[in-house]
């Protein structure tokens, strides 16, 4: 294996340890979970962002951006 494989290998499983690490620490087992839909109908939501004024602003991967109001 080249350096630079053997490098971006560690960076990869340390940001796995400090990502199991975040998960124990806030979601432990026999919690309860539950999800709620903002919104549906998005064709592969990308990213979200919220706007000063409450908007909710949605990247989808096809490039599209939609707004949606508070």
């Amino acid at each position: 294996m080249t350096r630079r494989t053997l490098g971006a290998l560690a960076l990869g499983v340390a940001l796995l340890a400090g990502l199991a690490f975040v998960l124990i620490q806030v979601v432990r087992p026999g919690d309860p979970v539950s999800t709620e839909v903002i919104q549906d109908g998005l064709d592969h939501p990308w990213d979200i962002a919220f706007a000063a004024d409450g908007r909710m602003l949605v990247t989808e991967r096809t490039g599209r951006v939609l707004v949606f109001a508070s």
